[in-house]
């Protein structure tokens, strides 16, 4: 019987079967890497429009964008995909935070009608949901991680080498939201005091830890959540140090508000991002920036009924309008914000309005986003106010209407700021011999608000105008008479800021007048008036040859007058000093505007702040002791 042959097996063949195997799962995983790993946005892909000047940066803010949100209480994908396509149909561009850095410290043009799109926490849905529509549409985007998350690996939210990917995709800048950040909050009270010493080392731990797990990537950005960002802006010394502490460590800090544009001049540590409802369509979005990023029209003094139409734009309850009239609705509120408002401290608002239920109420925001003021109340009196966010409420004036009022009639309201003070008419009528006087020259959104906590509120507003209002300067004497003072009184209204002639320079001779402080600080208090000494400079000291090398061949007694006028400034109640350089030629202004910069660099023995604004003929030096 013949037995079977026997098939000898070739290790041969196994080995090189074993190689290309290996080498085939090389390639795979190296290809893989480099594929999940490639650089998308390279840079420079978004050219400058140094041709346009930049006048605003638009900043928005979304945390949490999912797949599917079916009851709306998230972004979902495709409403973000509408948003960035509404963006980029409109003109605007993205821009990262290392594009703001350079254009707010080095001038460095940006494209026209820039963006910013940021993130906040990390969740994992950043990088399923977002990340993929952001390479499609090629945009950039910042994403502010809270690291503690990271720390505690909590499967809900991004880890280090997914983070590692967004970044060498070249779409994403990654930045700070703190290391627990609001968790701070929840300290003992007994803990309370450290509260703001923690938020700066919270958030120093957070950039390190960044800086440390991130290749090719430096933090240059941190954002504040509200209840953070309303401890660091306590007057406290505490938070003086906390906010020193995050500017020695990061170029650029973000607050939430509800404008979310930036001026070209805005503080780099106090930049506003609008935090996107998931309600809001991508046209809204747009309406929303159009109106925040263009400054109102400006109406002079005596010229407030050409003020324009104003775009209030919806921001809680129902809002509708029909035909020139808007009508908010919501239990217990409704609102309407005018972005465009921000732009500017003096105004002049109009409207007619109708109140069927509730209260009605105009309110500003503080510089901060935190306090604010408003005017409003029901039919029976208007109240001006102050209150924050804690809760805090401070009324300053209770203005009764000169007759009583019909919930069904429609009537007239005018209000005018300027400075620190507000004049009202109702019915064409002045409610008040005087301004009503504010704390501070507020800059913020205006925002409408109908409340009512027992039954729907409902308010109408019809013929709504608003403009940029500019008061007048008056130049008087140090010692005014009673008839300069009365008809200063006389035209209130139209004036913004007082100039009392103080000091005169004539070569090397300064000559200080007698000034009545008393007289102005009560004028300044009850006309909401700035008052600003004058230094009028008729002539330019001479310039003396001395003995020296140069640049020490020259001398002149500028600086010596200049410390001799802030030596006297500083026995003054006053904030600042109005230099009137219009008997000088263009190379003698120059001359001066440099030695007050000068002065700025090295007049550290008062700790002042110097905000010098140049013109051609005046220079307005602000000093304020910290």
């Amino acid at each position: 019987m013949e037995q079977p042959s026997t098939v000898v097996r070739s290790f041969r063949r196994d080995r090189l079967a074993w190689l290309f195997f290996v080498l085939f799962l090389l390639v795979s995983i190296s290809g893989g890497s480099l594929w999940m790993n490639r650089t998308i946005i390279p840079e420079g892909l978004y050219a400058a429009n140094t041709e346009t000047q930049t006048t605003a940066i638009a900043v928005l803010s979304y945390e949490h964008v999912v797949e599917k949100s079916p009851d709306g209480t998230h972004v979902d994908r495709a409403r973000f995909r509408e948003h960035l396509q509404a963006l980029r149909n409109d003109g605007f561009h993205s821009i990262n935070l290392s594009a703001l850095s350079d254009f707010l410290y080095n001038g460095k043009a940006l494209p026209s009608k820039p963006v910013l799109i940021t993130f906040d926490t990390g969740y994992l849905d950043t990088f399923s949901v977002v990340d993929p529509v952001l390479r499609q549409e090629k945009w950039r985007a910042a994403l502010f991680l809270k690291t503690i998350r990271q720390e505690n690996r909590d499967t809900h939210f991004l880890y280090w080498d997914r983070l590692q990917r967004m970044v060498n995709s070249g779409i994403w800048e990654i930045a700070s939201y703190g290391h627990q950040g609001t968790d701070l909050l929840s300290l003992e009270t007994d803990q309370k005091d450290s509260l703001l010493f923690s938020i700066g080392s919270d958030y120093e731990k957070s950039r390190l830890l960044i800086d440390q797990h991130l290749k090719n990537h430096r933090v240059t950005a941190y954002a504040l959540s509200t209840p953070i960002h309303s401890k660091i802006e306590e007057a406290t010394e505490e938070s003086r140090l906390t906010r020193k502490t995050l500017k020695s460590s990061y170029l650029l800090g973000f607050v939430d508000d509800p404008i979310g544009s930036n001026p070209s001049s805005s503080d780099p540590y106090h930049l506003r991002r609008l935090r996107v409802s998931p309600s809001i369509t991508g046209e809204q979005l747009i309406q929303h920036l159009h109106a925040a990023m263009n400054p109102p029209s400006e109406v002079h003094a005596g010229n407030i009924e050409k003020a324009e139409a104003a775009q209030w734009l919806p921001l809680g309850g129902a809002v509708r309008t029909e035909a020139n009239t808007t009508i908010l609705e919501g239990s217990p509120s409704a609102q309407i914000i005018l972005t465009q408002s921000h732009w500017t401290q003096d105004w002049v608002l109009e409207t007619d309005l109708k109140m069927h239920s509730g209260q009605f109420w105009l309110m500003q925001t503080a510089p901060d986003t935190l306090k604010k003021w408003r005017i409003g109340g029901d039919l029976s009196a208007l109240y001006l106010q102050h209150f924050s966010e804690e809760g805090l409420m401070e009324t300053l004036a209770r203005i009764p209407f000169p007759e009583k009022m019909d919930h069904e009639a429609w009537h007239h309201l005018r209000i005018i700021k300027r400075g620190q003070g507000l004049s009202v008419e109702w019915d064409h009528k002045p409610l008040g011999e005087h301004p009503y006087y504010l704390a501070i020259p507020w800059r913020g959104a205006l925002q409408w608000v109908a409340w009512n906590t027992e039954q729907p509120a409902r308010l109408h507003l019809a013929n709504q105008t608003f403009a940029a209002f500019r008061a007048n300067t008056q130049v008087v004497q140090a010692y005014p008479s009673p008839e300069t003072v009365q008809s200063l009184v006389k035209d209130s209204r139209d004036i913004g800021t007082v100039l009392p002639f103080w000091i005169e320079i004539n070569g090397d001779t300064l000559n200080t007048l007698p000034m009545d402080h008393d007289l102005f600080l009560i004028l300044s208090r009850r006309q909401a008036w700035e008052i600003l000494p004058l230094v009028r400079i008729k002539s330019t000291p001479d310039i003396r040859q001395v003995n020296a090398p140069a640049p020490h061949s020259q001398i002149s007694s500028m600086p010596s007058l200049l410390n001799d006028i802030l030596n006297a400034f500083e026995k003054t109640p006053w904030k600042g000093l109005y230099f009137d350089f219009s008997l000088l030629d263009t190379l003698q202004q120059r001359q001066w505007v440099e030695a007050l910069e000068t002065l700025q660099a090295h007049r550290k023995d008062i700790s002042p702040q110097f905000q010098i604004t140049p013109s051609s003929t005046s220079v307005i030096l602000t000093l304020t002791h910290q």
